[in-house]
C-alpha cells in the first residue's frame, strides 16, 4: 500500500520535525510539509526527514486553513500521483504505530469525530457543480484519509483549482456562507458523499460541549468501527484523536497508533515514543 501524507504546519519547527520523523517511521517517507507563508522564514532550507517543503499561502489566522489544505492536497497528488491513500495531518499529531493500516479500506474518506448537517453552503454546491445535495458531513480536520478514487474524482472535475480560484481574495479563515469553526472539516467529507462515495468513522470522544452527535445509522454514506462507552465511539483505544484536551497518557493503550492534539515537545508521551522509534526499526517499506 502506497501512502502519501501531507503535514500542515505553521510554527513550531522542533514540534513538526517530532511529527514527521513519526510519520516517516510509521507511515510513509512520501511526506509533503506544508508550511503557513506567516511561517515560512523559520522552515527555509531546513531537512526535515528528506520531506519535501514548500511555502504555502498566507493564513496567519487560528482557524479553517482550507486553503492552504487544498493547496497541499493538489501538491501532494501531483508530486506522487500512484499513491493508494493520501493522508493529511497537523503539526500536533503523533504516530505510534502502523495499526491504522488495517482500516484503510471500504471508504472515499476516513476521519474522526463525524457530523451531518442539513446542506446550506450554495457556494460549495456551485463550486462542486451539483444541482442537488441533501446533507453536509464533518470530519474533525486534524487527521484525514483520502482514497486514491475520491482525491481523482476531484483532479479530473478541475475541483481543487475551482475551491483555489472562487476563495482567492477571501477574508483569511473564513469561507462565504459558513457558520461553523472550520471549514475544511465539512468541505472534504461533504465532497465525498456528494461525488459518490462513502465515509468511515474511526472514533469520536464525547465532548461535554455537546456538539457530538449520534450515529446515522440509517445514512448508507456513512460507516461506524465498533466501540461505545460514556467518554467515547468507535476504536478509540487504536484513534485517541480529538479536538481538545490534550491527551494524557492514562488514557493511551498498547494499540493505539494515532494521537491527537500532543502538543507539548517535552511531554513523556512524545519522550517515550522517540525512544520507542529509536529502538525498533521501520514496520513499513518505503516508497520513494
Amino acid at each position: 500500500m502506497k501512502i502519501s501524507t501531507m503535514l500542515l504546519t505553521h510554527a513550531n519547527l522542533e514540534l513538526t520535525n517530532d511529527t514527521a520523523e513519526s510519520i516517516n517511521h510509521w507511515m510513509t517517507d512520501r511526506l509533503l510539509i506544508v508550511v503557513d507563508k506567516v511561517g515560512w522564514p523559520a522552515f527555509q532550507n531546513q531537512n526535515i526527514c528528506n520531506a519535501k517543503i514548500v511555502e504555502g499561502l498566507y493564513h496567519g489566522h487560528d482557524r479553517s486553513p482550507y486553503r492552504n489544505y487544498t493547496f497541499g492536497l493538489k501538491t501532494l497528488y501531483e508530486t506522487w500521483p500512484d499513491s493508494d491513500w493520501f493522508c493529511y495531518l497537523e503539526y500536533d499529531c503523533l504516530i505510534t504505530s502502523d495499526k491504522f493500516l488495517d482500516d484503510l479500506k471500504n471508504a472515499w474518506m476516513i476521519g474522526c469525530d463525524l457530523r451531518r448537517f442539513d446542506f446550506k453552503i450554495h457556494l460549495l454546491k456551485k463550486i462542486l457543480n451539483i444541482n442537488k445535495i441533501k446533507y453536509s458531513y464533518y470530519f474533525l480536520g486534524c487527521c484525514q484519509f483520502f482514497y486514491r478514487d475520491f482525491v481523482e474524482a476531484m483532479i479530473e472535475g478541475k475541483f481543487l483549482d475551482a475551491i483555489l480560484l472562487a476563495t482567492d481574495g477571501c477574508t483569511k479563515g473564513k469561507f462565504p456562507g459558513y457558520i461553523r469553526h472550520a471549514f475544511e472539516e465539512e468541505l472534504w467529507a461533504t465532497a465525498a458523499v456528494s461525488l459518490g462515495g462513502k465515509l468511515l468513522e474511526l472514533s469520536c470522544f464525547k465532548c461535554e460541549d455537546g456538539e457530538w452527535q449520534s450515529k446515522k445509522i440509517s445514512d448508507p454514506a456513512i460507516l461506524y468501527k465498533d466501540g461505545d462507552n460514556d467518554e467515547w465511539r468507535g476504536d478509540y483505544k487504536v484513534y485517541p484523536i480529538r479536538f481538545s484536551p490534550e491527551i494524557e497518557e492514562e488514557e493511551l493503550f498498547l494499540e493505539s497508533s494515532i494521537i491527537h492534539p500532543c502538543k507539548k515537545l517535552d511531554s513523556h508521551i512524545r519522550k517515550k515514543h522517540r525512544d520507542k522509534r529509536n529502538k525498533i526499526q521501520r514496520r513499513r517499506p518505503l516508497f520513494l
